[in-house]
């Protein structure tokens, strides 16, 4: 019996007869062994078995005949060592159990062939060796080995009998003759056995190929089946997948003309944009221009009208307010585009004189309120420090829109209150105005974002701000009754000698009555307050109308200080600054650069320039900085 376990065949014996029972033995260590080795092993069994069968009984005769002990005891140990190697196999050991049986066939003849003389047929023995060691031995090189051994112990027998190297017990002669008849016998039962199992083996390995290839024939064909229908698929497949590749040709070509035409239309866009910008730089230029005119024009009819008409005189304040809403809105935008382009990313140090710093802030907001009949309050701690080290440009740009963004919500009064916890300014600006609603509270400072006034760029800018200089923010609001804002502000004790030198407007008007000021700007009305108020200081005011002007002029009268704008027709500031510091005679001359675009920042802030000013720039600050460079160029 056999079944398959995986791609092989394997042995199944039978059981429980006394046919069961010689069958288990000549089947044992076959269960669940591939075919060809179980065929071996049933081999080795069935010479183990004949052996040990032949080898008991013949033992028995010869002894009976002629009374060898040495015949019975060589026949019994045969019996008991080939009956061993039946349970070798069933134990595994397949390979020790072959080479075991054809050793005791060896020793048998070693025995008695030399040393008892008793030589069977010499053809007949190497022909059962041969037989046997082809069945079951596996390599060639195993088989021609114990072939030579064979070979060697019977030529060592006859030449030990004619020579007479080895004694020899002679055996009976009423032993002998049974001796060579059964011996001839018990090689041909053995031959039979082998080479009928060999023959029988071949037949079953025959069959069992035929049964393996019927099944391989029908798992072939299975699987030929399974290709053709996955062929099928294939095909299948292949046709949608051309279908597919023709749709997505077609989507690649609506693409790409789609990608043409978004290149085009962002060609046209670039364009736009530029236009745009151009125009808003244009604009934005043109418009502080005009602001910074108007600025000082405000602050020449303030000057005249105070003490006298005071209807015109509260005219000329209102105006002063438009403008100055104005400009901070400018202010604002340009500040915004700073921070967004990193050129607020530093934080500059100085001492300050805490109150007085404090109530100069207020100054401008109380000018704007008076208007507006709302009352502007203070309340400074007594324990402010006299001197503390801050960035005074940027808080007070923090505190001047908290205070702005108040003024234009409340109803009657904004608050400003200063106080000192621990190594904290702690400021609060509060107003009474209609409050934020609560839906509002998360927007506040986001960009453009207004609860209906204003541009919604002061509180981003706060904010901003807050974050660079380390200053925590908190607000409170409550609709109907107003808002809070609170500033816990980082800051260090200041000393007195450490304050920056405060010029006053005595010594700022000696430092340039008398100097030779080049004034040059394209725009006439600038030109026009730029003299009022460098003639109004007791300047020498030398014009210029454009940059070749301003260089022929600067080369010809050779000024102590030159005031340019930036934007000039024909040749603008940064070329005229290249040709002023490439002139020996005029490269030492102080330059106040004046812009009224921020899209100039980069170029400006690189330019060779000594200070620069942003349009509209009040007639103080201008004052101040034309003083300082002008004593730095005393000092000298």
């Amino acid at each position: 019996m056999s079944h398959r376990i995986g791609k092989f065949s394997v042995y199944t014996p039978g059981h429980g007869t006394p046919k069961g029972a010689i069958i288990t033995l000549l089947h044992a260590g076959t269960e669940g062994v591939p075919i060809e080795k179980a065929n071996r092993i049933i081999v080795i069994n069935s010479l183990c078995l004949t052996s040990a069968f032949l080898a008991f009984v013949f033992s028995l005769i010869i002894f009976a005949a002629g009374k060898d002990y040495g015949v019975l005891v060589a026949g019994l140990a045969e019996t008991l060592l080939f009956s061993s190697f039946i349970w070798l196999n069933a134990k595994g050991k397949y390979a020790v159990t072959a080479i075991a049986y054809l050793f005791i066939h060896n020793i048998a003849l070693a025995y008695f062939a030399v040393i008892r003389g008793m030589i069977l047929e010499e053809g007949q023995l190497m022909f059962f060796l041969f037989v046997c060691s082809l069945l079951i031995l596996g390599p060639w090189r195993h088989i021609g080995i114990s072939l030579l051994v064979s070979a060697a112990i019977l030529i060592f027998a006859k030449v030990n009998v004619s020579v007479g190297l080895l004694p020899i017990t002679d055996m009976k002669p009423a032993a002998a003759g049974p001796f060579h008849d059964l011996g001839t016998i018990a090689l041909s039962v053995l031959i039979v056995v082998a080479v009928g199992h060999f023959k029988w083996q071949d037949v079953k390995y025959n069959a069992w190929l035929r049964r393996q290839n019927v099944v391989l024939e029908a798992e072939v064909k299975a699987r030929t089946r399974e290709l053709v229908e996955l062929n099928e698929k294939l095909d299948a497949s292949n046709k949608q997948l051309l279908a597919a590749n023709v749709r997505l040709d077609d989507a690649n070509t609506k693409l790409t003309t789609a990608n043409t035409k978004l290149a085009l239309s962002n060609t046209a866009l670039q364009e736009a944009n530029a236009n745009v910008r151009f125009f808003y730089n244009q604009f934005s230029h043109d418009t502080r221009d005009t602001l910074h005119a108007m600025l000082h024009m405000c602050q020449f009819l303030l000057r005249r009208l105070e003490g006298k008409d005071s209807e015109a005189l509260g005219y000329a304040k209102h105006l002063y307010i438009a403008v100055s809403g104005l400009i901070n809105m400018g202010d604002d935008i340009l500040t915004v585009k700073m921070i967004e382009q990193g050129l607020h990313n530093r934080v500059v140090t100085q001492t300050i004189q805490t109150r007085t710093w404090l109530q100069n802030l207020v100054k401008v907001t109380r000018y704007n309120a008076e208007i507006r009949k709302i009352q502007v309050l203070t309340d400074f701690d007594k324990t402010l420090p006299e001197y503390l080290v801050t960035d005074p440009v940027k808080l007070e740009k923090i505190i001047a829109n908290l205070l702005a963004n108040a003024l234009r919500h409340t109803r009657s009064m904004v608050l400003l209150r200063a106080s000192v916890s621990g190594k904290s300014l702690m400021l609060e600006v509060r107003d009474n105005g209609r409050g934020i609603p609560k839906e509002k509270h998360a927007k506040i400072f986001e960009k453009n974002f207004t609860t209906g006034a204003g541009t919604g760029l002061g509180l981003y800018i706060v904010r901003s701000l807050c974050s660079l200089m380390g200053i925590k923010m908190e607000f409170e609001s409550k609709e109907g009754k107003g808002t809070s804002f609170y500033l816990k502000v980082p800051y260090k004790i200041g000393k007195m000698e450490n304050l920056p030198a405060v010029e006053t407007e005595e010594r700022i008007s000696q430092s340039v009555r008398g100097k030779r000021v080049l004034i040059a700007d394209d725009a006439p009305t600038n030109l026009m307050v730029l003299h009022y108020h460098m003639k109004k200081a007791g300047c020498i005011v030398l014009e210029a109308k454009d940059g070749l002007e301003l260089l022929a002029v600067a080369n010809e009268q050779v000024p102590d200080l030159i005031i340019m704008d930036y934007k000039m027709p024909g040749m603008d500031g940064i070329e005229v600054l290249r040709h002023l510091r490439a002139n020996p005679k005029i490269a030492a001359i102080p330059v106040i650069l004046m812009t009224a675009t921020s899209s100039d920042d980069g170029e400006v802030l690189q330019a060779d320039a000594d200070d620069f000013q942003y349009k509209p720039v009040t007639s103080d600050k201008l004052l101040r900085s034309m003083s300082e460079l002008l004593s730095d160029t005393v000092t000298e």
